[in-house]
């Protein structure tokens, strides 16, 4: 079969997670026989799939005004078009590229990703693609995304309508599943799945180097990027001293011709450590993830680096910014018996002066050490039961595809528990950070900053 594959790709900002996501779900589809073809947001192949360079189709994804407005009235425009009124839209607009293109496809599958007003047009984009294809009868799949949890009133009614197009649909963390369940609770093909980049081609038993990755985001909202970037550095010189490591900064987000993004924040940051560190520019996917694998540390706010660490045996320290990243964290850390080893960044901030909170870095520093030992023991373990899961998940979509019924034919088992927990000394952590989780100056809520919806 000819499967359309749309994952957030192609952008000027090269981002190494969603790269890894579309290279991995791509590679699922051909092992099972199908013809694969792209759709980015550019014509670049090399930035889809280097491998396939030569002989991969590209079709260009819908690109969304930034404006809430106006995707609002780009989408309406679509929905027109597609009742029958061509002349919406101008004859010139993208969308009736995209009309051509996918009547020559057997399906539809939405790469995972993060469907979240916080990340942009992705839900409007997929959402507009999936109207597409069910007006030329082509079946929509939906693999493994996170949803939410910041949307709006009607963000959550496009989400619902997008669910109901899918046939099946992969949500790669708890929150989603129970948002999904909430909005669609009659849909029958709804599974909580894995993260598709965890089957990259990438050698997860690699030798450690004693290395601190750090993998942050060049965006550290809703905190005051000065205070980020000194709390960090605080941190990573206190780990570098106790570990005796070095320091690399490994950009998750970058633009290869412009130093802006991850690259710029990671720059402060070296600025204001102690101890030596080497910059990274942005490397293609694979190798990104290898950089991170062969860490013996890994410290971020991202879930891919944190996934990449986890599935090599690497002592992660997850540091939570928002409530959503703190739920997209979770299903990661979740799926391998590491619930509660984040760690909020406001309890090692004080936001009356800015300063560090040097007995919660300590207390961060001495779990982390003292846990870290001992989790590349039960690493591969975990591992091999979730690329399990991946592949029943790539199995049920081939299923799909080929005109199975989506439904499970006895009720679905629940996503695969971890074998054991992992050995984080998560509970001194909690203790250390529980008594005092200040918000951001700016948040005057005590639950904490979170955009009001």
């Amino acid at each position: 079969m000819r499967v359309a594959l749309l994952c957030d790709i192609g952008h000027s900002v090269y981002h190494v997670g969603n790269e890894a996501t579309a290279i991995a779900s791509a590679a699922q589809l051909r092992k099972r026989g199908h013809e694969v073809v792209m759709i980015s947001h550019d014509e670049r192949p090399e930035a889809v799939d280097p491998a396939a360079a030569a002989t991969t189709e590209i079709i260009p994804a819908l690109n969304f005004p930034t404006s809430l407005d106006q995707r609002d009235g780009y989408l309406t425009d679509i929905r027109k078009v597609l009742a029958g009124n061509a002349v919406a839209l101008p004859s010139s607009d993208q969308l009736f590229a995209l009309m051509g293109q996918l009547r020559d496809v057997d399906a539809l599958v939405l790469g995972g990703g993060t469907l979240d007003n916080d990340h942009g047009p992705q839900l409007f984009e997929r959402l507009a693609t999936a109207l597409v294809a069910a007006q030329l009868d082509v079946p929509v799949i939906m693999g493994a995304h996170s949803l939410g949890p910041s949307l709006l009133l009607t963000d959550r009614a496009l989400l619902r309508e997008l669910l109901t197009l899918c046939a099946l649909v992969g949500v790669r963390d708890d929150d989603s599943l129970h948002l999904a369940a909430e909005l669609c609770p009659d849909h029958q093909g709804i599974v909580r799945v894995p993260d598709d980049a965890l089957s990259l081609d990438v050698d997860w038993d690699q030798p450690k180097e004693s290395r601190i990755a750090v993998s942050v985001d060049g965006a550290p909202d809703p905190y005051p990027e000065a205070d980020f970037v000194a709390v960090l550095a605080s941190l990573l010189d206190e780990l570098a001293e106790r570990t005796g490591a070095s320091i690399e900064l490994i950009p998750h987000a970058a633009d290869p011709d412009r130093p802006r993004a991850d690259v710029r924040l990671h720059q402060l940051i070296a600025d204001q450590l102690h101890h030596k560190a080497t910059l990274r520019r942005i490397e293609p996917a694979d190798d990104a993830a290898a950089r991170l694998a062969g860490s013996a540390w890994v410290v971020t706010t991202r879930m891919h680096p944190a996934l990449f660490g986890l599935a090599s045996g690497s002592a992660v320290l997850p540091l939570v910014l928002t409530r959503t990243n703190r739920s997209h964290l979770a299903g990661a850390l979740g799926a391998w018996g590491q619930e509660n080893t984040s760690l909020p960044f406001a309890a090692l901030w004080n936001p009356a002066d800015g300063s560090v909170r040097d007995d919660v870095v300590k207390t961060a520093i001495d779990a982390a050490v003292s846990g870290g030992a001992s989790v590349p023991d039960n690493a591969q373990g975990q591992r091999t039961r979730l690329l399990k899961a991946c592949d029943d998940w790539w199995d049920r979509v081939d299923a799909t595809l080929k005109g199975a019924d989506p439904r499970p034919e006895s009720p679905s088992a629940p996503f695969p528990a971890p074998t054991e927990t992992a050995p984080h000394s998560s509970g001194q952590l909690a203790e250390a950070v529980r008594p005092f989780v200040p918000a951001p100056a700016s948040c005057t809520s005590p639950g904490g900053c979170e955009r009001v919806r």
